[in-house]
């Protein structure tokens, strides 16, 4: 499939410095869910697929050369989504979510589903296509 690589690169190295979080913005009907999911009908892979499969085969080269010092890594998912001022929660039904800001000024999502760990890219992929056909 083909996909923006060269972009894809600096976001899953992100992933191995801190907790990373993904997300589009704006109007209906400018592109974010095909860029964010692509298009396997035409080929076009998306960012989440691209940087999945590459979160993964860098856990792969991790585990294939051990390190003591290494921090183990863990992989969960929360996949919820802002629609007309409401945040839902789309591996739980759709469960409506509350945005709130603690006292480090820091915005929490309140109700939101993690699953994991997960050890498979399919395992990823199977919750992301789940959570878009809510």
């Amino acid at each position: 499939m083909k996909t923006a690589s060269c972009s894809i690169g600096s976001l899953v190295r992100a992933v191995w410095i801190n907790l990373t979080h993904s997300f589009a913005y704006g109007q209906t009907g400018s592109g974010k869910t095909f860029t964010m999911a692509g298009d396997s009908e035409a080929g076009l892979e998306g960012v989440n697929h691209a940087v999945i499969r590459d979160t993964f085969r860098l856990i792969r080269r991790r585990e294939q050369q051990p390190d003591p010092d290494q921090t183990p890594v863990c992989v969960c998912l929360s996949y919820f989504e802002i629609y007309g001022g409401n945040a839902f929660d789309l591996l739980n039904g759709r469960k409506r979510l509350k945005l709130m800001e603690n006292a480090r000024r820091k915005v929490e999502v309140v109700g939101l589903v993690e699953q994991g760990p997960l050890d498979e890219e399919e395992d990823v992929l199977r919750y992301l296509a789940e959570g878009d056909k809510m």
